[in-house]
């Protein structure tokens, strides 16, 4: 767990710290059904980011998993962001272990820019979860290993599945938590009110009409897609992210190493879409656990990679994001 570092410099007189700008781009963050389940605070010169518990999603994440991953998604857009405006973003993971929701107090400091950041960043407006099918094009296992190697920096294990009987096995565990929700009518009357049209939650537009193995079974999906390429061979990478042991402090870790892959996958022309339906049913969470991890730590959420479809497709509306002024609270 990564500890402050002296914060003398944080507090001296110097440039304005650009927090507004950097927290528009840390909340472009992906989280899981997309709902920005994070609360950030603002204390003169130092920043705080919080669980909020009011978006958490009852049946589908009931210990709250889910939630705090996406809130360590939206830690490292956060740096990543801070970077690419010329600050080095000083980060105390979990400074309160008496209050989980107080996920990590952050302080700024300015260092020089530099060009590989600022394309970082960039690729923060790039990034989409694009659900329709990845072209036929297979991913090289030697991309997966790097994208693994850039999510490990980050304090999580990446670990590409591919050998076919452990995607296939994959595959199966994910149709099983499939049918397990979809007899669920609490489950999927929350699913239900979350797809929608309002301000947040997900929408309609991003779902796929078809349903594929692949991908969750989604209610009045609206977004065409191209089924020529049902018929195709599974040309998908996947990788598995997981840590040591179940703490808030590993899954904020396996939020950060998502966040870290999915934009340098962005960066590299890749499409990234995570899949948390097999580790949000605790049956088959533990299969995943014991027969693709043998037991060796837990899996947190599941990346399918592959290339975007190059033929004319309609583009994706953006996703709906909360206003700032409904995340930052500025305590002083």
């Amino acid at each position: 767990m990564a500890t402050s570092t002296d914060r003398s410099s944080s507090t001296a007189p110097g440039p304005r710290r650009p927090f507004e700008e950097i927290l528009t781009l840390a909340c472009r963050a992906p989280s899981v059904h997309n709902t920005q389940p994070w609360l950030w605070r603002l204390h003169g010169e130092r920043l705080e980011l919080w669980a909020d518990l009011s978006r958490q999603l009852a049946q589908a994440d009931p210990d709250s998993r889910d939630l705090v991953l996406s809130c360590g998604a939206a830690l490292h857009h956060l740096q990543v962001a801070a970077r690419g405006l010329g600050w080095r973003a000083v980060v105390d993971r979990l400074p309160d272990p008496r209050n989980p929701r107080r996920l990590a107090s952050i302080t700024l400091e300015p260092v020089i820019m530099a060009k590989e950041a600022v394309e970082e960043m960039q690729a923060i407006g790039s990034r989409q979860t694009d659900r329709r099918r990845f072209t036929s094009w297979p991913v090289p296992p030697e991309r997966l290993e790097t994208l693994a190697r850039v999510g490990e920096q980050w304090g999580a294990a990446v670990v590409p599945i591919v050998d076919e009987s452990a995607r296939a096995r994959l595959r199966a565990l994910t149709r099983r938590a499939d049918e397990v929700q979809s007899d669920d009518p609490a489950y999927q009357a929350e699913l239900a009110a979350h797809l929608n049209d309002r301000s947040d939650g997900m929408s309609t537009r991003a779902v796929p009409v078809e349903h594929d193995a692949a991908n969750r079974t989604f209610p009045a999906g609206a977004l065409a897609d191209d089924t020529r390429q049902l018929a195709s061979a599974d040309p998908e990478g996947i990788l598995l992210i997981c840590t040591e042991d179940d703490s808030v402090a590993c899954r904020l870790r396996a939020g950060e190493a998502m966040s870290a892959v999915w934009l340098r996958a962005t960066m590299d022309g890749f499409s990234v879409v995570p899949l948390s339906q097999a580790l949000e049913v605790e049956e088959t969470r533990q299969a995943v656990q014991g027969r693709l991890l043998e037991g060796r730590g837990f899996p947190q959420i599941i990346l399918r990679v592959g290339w975007p479809p190059i033929a004319e497709t309609p583009a994706l509306t953006p996703s709906r994001r909360r206003s700032l002024d409904d995340v930052l609270v500025r305590a002083d």
